[in-house]
């Protein structure tokens, strides 16, 4: 930098202006390069999410058809169970019953 700034000292202006318009030319042209791969850095990043998102719906979609799934499985369990208890009380009353009988048989 200083030799830069050194050779423009004693330099004709119109060397300086042209000096000075090479390098705001160059500033432009880096920043506007910078500029374009910012854009599309955000556009592949905005793309990237947008992917992600749809993904993650889907996966939402799946994991509440599965809860929904599970759900529908336990009620029928617990029906079951339900079913499975009241034939096991008729039994056990049957037991019972055939256990009193038997009892009042043996007393005669």
């Amino acid at each position: 930098r200083r030799r830069t700034k050194m050779s423009l000292v004693g330099a004709a202006p119109p060397e300086m202006v042209q000096a000075l318009d090479t390098a705001l030319n160059l500033w432009v042209a880096q920043k506007s390069l910078e500029h374009t791969r910012q854009g599309k850095s955000l556009e592949s990043l905005a793309k990237f999410r947008a992917r992600m998102e749809e993904q993650l719906d889907g996966e939402l979609r799946n994991i509440d058809k599965t809860c929904a799934d599970i759900q529908v499985e336990q009620q029928r369990l617990e029906q079951r169970l339900e079913e499975v208890r009241q034939q096991n009380n008729k039994a056990r009353d049957h037991v019972q019953r055939a256990k009193r009988e038997l009892a009042g048989v043996e007393e005669k």
